[in-house]
């Protein structure tokens, strides 16, 4: 198996860009900073990214984000990539190989604190996304009890952090996905009981949505209207608020999907 790794600088202006290339042999991570361009090319010979690349390439990553160039990414960017990284492969369904890369993470040195900060919260959501690929019910539900005992982890010791509510949603969109199994479940037989569990999940869920929506909508009203965004803690301000407006929003779309359910 081999990798290959190419670096090249240039004046190119430009705010952070993450971009991922993929054929049957091959997977690329760009990063545009300012000043600079840095690609780092993996090349697998051999079988398709998906049964050798990504599995080795996934190992090899945080060394690479936080050492390429003699040290470009410095600590404090390297949790951006490494996020888009993981996004990366779930986005392409590797699911597999991106609860292995969150789990070198848990005893990596060079992992940012940030992304150290939300790995049970990454490894949840990822949980969540690969349950619906699954075919074995018992893997579904053992991915989602899985999950659900890591997000209650989570805001449980992070009461403060920025992904407080978007941990809650995810609570309230696990609830659903167990919904979604029981009205599956259902189609088999013992159809009554199963959509009467469902239903019963169903209004578990729109209740969370309803108490983490005035949740966020209470902090949102402590927040000024107008900001100076020059200002250090009103820029955290404005950055918060951001934050607020993306939760509230996901509650909300989870909201309009369990009504249409």
């Amino acid at each position: 198996m081999e990798y290959r790794i190419v670096s090249e600088n240039s004046q190119r202006q430009g705010s952070v860009d993450v971009s991922y290339e993929q054929d049957e042999n091959l997977l690329v991570y760009s990063r545009h900073a300012e000043n600079t361009v840095d690609d780092a090319v993996f090349s697998v010979s051999g079988n398709s990214c998906r049964e050798h690349g990504v599995r080795c390439l996934v190992m090899k990553f945080m060394l690479l984000a936080c050492c390429l160039v003699g040290g470009i990414f410095r600590s404090a960017a390297a949790e951006e990539p490494a996020q888009a990284f993981l996004n990366g492969l779930r986005e392409r369904g590797y699911y597999d190989s991106a609860l292995e890369y969150l789990k070198s993470l848990e005893t990596s040195r060079m992992v940012p604190a940030g992304m150290r900060d939300v790995l049970g919260y990454e490894t949840a959501l990822t949980l969540v996304i690969a349950s619906r690929a699954s075919g074995e019910l018992e893997e579904r539900y053992a991915m989602l009890d899985q999950a659900q005992a890591l997000l209650r982890k989570f805001i449980d010791q992070q009461g403060s952090h920025p992904r407080l509510y978007a941990a809650r949603s995810q609570l309230g969109n696990l609830i659903v996905e167990r919904a979604r199994i029981k009205v599956g479940e259902s189609k088999t037989g013992n159809a009554e009981v199963l959509k009467a569990e469902a239903r019963k999940l169903y209004d578990q869920a729109f209740k969370e949505c309803g108490l983490l929506e005035a949740a966020v909508t209470k902090e949102l009203d402590l927040i000024p209207k107008v900001l100076n965004t020059r200002d250090r803690e009103e820029a955290k301000l404005a950055e918060r608020r951001k934050q607020l407006r993306a939760d509230n929003l996901q509650t909300e779309l989870l909201a309009a999907a369990i009504r249409e359910e």
